[in-house]
């Protein structure tokens, strides 16, 4: 989720994003949230970060091995990207 919350600041204009996100056990919002975008530092908004809310908008109970090891994980229009 990291990687697609920096891949759409990028999208957004950005010419450098690095996303942070931390949890606690037990939690299901994160502890902390941030993204970097071209050197200064805000917090992450606009995307439920919580781990159930991830599962689903990134499909990730849908088996997607066989196209993500022959073609790789990123790149390919994956709902991560």
């Amino acid at each position: 989720m990291a990687r697609k919350v920096a891949a759409d600041y990028v999208r957004k204009g950005a010419k450098e994003a690095t996303a942070f996100i931390a949890y606690a056990i037990g939690q299901a919002e994160p502890v902390a949230a941030a993204v970097r975008i071209d050197g200064r530092e805000e917090p992450i908004s606009g995307y439920d970060l919580r781990p159930r809310a991830i599962i689903e908008s990134l499909a990730l109970r849908a088996p997607q091995y066989l196209p993500t090891a022959r073609y790789g994980h990123f790149g390919n229009g994956y709902t991560w990207d």
